[in-house]
């Protein structure tokens, strides 16, 4: 979404090198990544390769930054696609500083652009002084076991170097900015922040135009390309956003956002302009929607609904 912004203001160009504004990228294969091959997971660094850094060389983000620069793809950027889990963050994040005219941070940036205006919370790098807010992430046997899968495998790599889930429990990770892994909200901010994707929310005006939204939501993967990195299944990506339809049919086309880890969710359908919001946590599901023409919310609680 912050990308998409700086596009829509100019600062950015989905088609332009990444070179062109980051020119330390251009290392080893990778001088003519496109800015378009970062968005849609085809950039060729879904991990960082034998990587022997400490977690807390991991979240400094320069030392993270340097890596990559220096890095070879995995394959040939553009040629191919796999989820980029944690490093599409970085390198998206990157690209922010690199043009924002202030040289924020993507967090920063975030929070200036993104949630002040929508009236939201919504933190990459979180306040030390609103620890004790955040709810522990508790992890199921399955989650475990993903995590705890060869090192050989590629979707593994990917993981590294947070295969221990507990690290995402620590106040020192939640204030550091890893954008693809620590964002921290609430079931409002975030839907908030969808739903003023398709127009203006209270006082706040559209985050992103209608061109541009359909820009970012337009699929840049190659039909039936399998996902290098998740196991070979079919995933498609436009600039940013994960789509649905024809991969997920329950959730029809013209969906988009992204399935998280810990069981959070929240798919956007643009057709009909509902945002849904899933987050749950043990022994609760909280499901939040919001119909921007209506200007309403309903929050769902183990099947009791609640208006506000």
């Amino acid at each position: 979404m912050a990308i998409a912004f700086c596009v829509q203001r100019g600062l950015l160009n989905y088609t332009d090198k990444v070179i062109k504004y980051w020119p330390e990228y251009g290392q080893n294969g990778k001088e003519n990544t496109t800015v378009a091959d970062i968005m849609s997971h085809r950039a060729g660094l879904p991990a960082l390769r034998n990587s022997n850094m400490s977690i807390r060389e991991y979240l400094d983000w320069y030392s993270v930054i340097y890596k990559l620069e220096k890095q070879e793809p995995y394959w040939v950027p553009g040629t191919q696609h796999g989820y980029h889990a944690y490093t599409y963050g970085w390198l998206a994040g990157e690209l922010v500083r690199r043009v924002d005219i202030k040289k924020r941070t993507l967090g920063q940036f975030i929070t200036d652009e993104i949630a002040k205006p929508t009236q939201s919370e919504f933190y990459i790098g979180l306040p030390g002084d609103y620890e004790s807010r955040v709810s522990p992430i508790v992890t199921k046997a399955l989650e475990k076991q993903m995590f705890n899968l060869t090192t050989d495998s590629l979707f593994q790599q990917t993981l590294l170097p947070f295969s221990e889930l507990n690290y995402f429990n620590d106040p020192i990770v939640h204030q550091a900015e890893i954008p693809a892994a620590n964002g921290i909200t609430n079931a409002r901010s975030i839907a908030r922040i969808y739903a003023s994707l398709m127009g203006d929310l209270d006082t706040s005006k559209r985050l992103l135009n209608e061109i541009m939204l359909k820009q970012v939501t337009k699929s840049n993967t190659p039909e039936n390309e399998p996902d290098q990195v998740l196991m070979h299944i079919s995933t498609i990506f436009g600039m940013g956003f994960m789509t649905y339809g024809s991969v997920f049919n329950p959730l029809g086309p013209g969906t988009f956002g992204r399935n998280g880890e810990f069981n959070n969710c929240l798919p956007f359908e643009s057709t009909s302009l509902v945002v849904y919001l899933i987050l749950t946590k043990p022994k609760q599901t909280f499901i939040k929607s919001f119909y921007p023409r209506e200007k309403t919310f309903s929050f769902f609680r183990n099947e009791k609904v609640v208006e506000s």
